[in-house]
């Protein structure tokens, strides 16, 4: 007597989906379906090659929107830095020379630090 013939459910389809999309390695999908390796790439090869994908663009997605409506700036950096190869500069590297001071009129353990812009080599 054969073995009975696999049909994949509607449920399956989008779990198959998800999981691929989360970065779970095949066969550990096959093993939460009860299924061969082979018959996952059989029934499900589009749901394993696009899962990544939708996954990713949903991502971007909610990233894209995160940076664009200033409701997190470091999610703008980060999009910045990935996206589009903006970096930070280093100290050497900056136009501005930084000068540091120190009012007396405050408490040591309040002292602020603050960016002077300097010109011609004077305050």
């Amino acid at each position: 007597m054969g073995r009975k013939s696999y049909k994949p459910e509607a449920k399956d389809i989008a779990t198959v989906e998800a999981l691929s999309g989360y970065g779970i390695p095949h066969d550990e999908i096959a093993k939460y379906l009860k299924i061969d390796k082979k018959t996952l790439y059989k029934y499900y090869r589009e749901q394993l090659d696009l899962g990544i994908t939708k996954a990713n663009a949903s991502v971007m997605r909610h990233l894209h929107h995160l940076a664009s409506t200033s409701s997190n700036p470091a999610a703008a950096i980060f999009w910045g830095k990935t996206r589009m190869g903006m970096r930070e500069r280093d100290v050497e590297q900056s136009e501005r020379p930084i000068e540091v001071k120190i009012s007396s009129e405050v408490r040591p353990e309040r002292l602020e630090l603050k960016a002077v812009k300097k010109s011609n080599g004077t305050k």
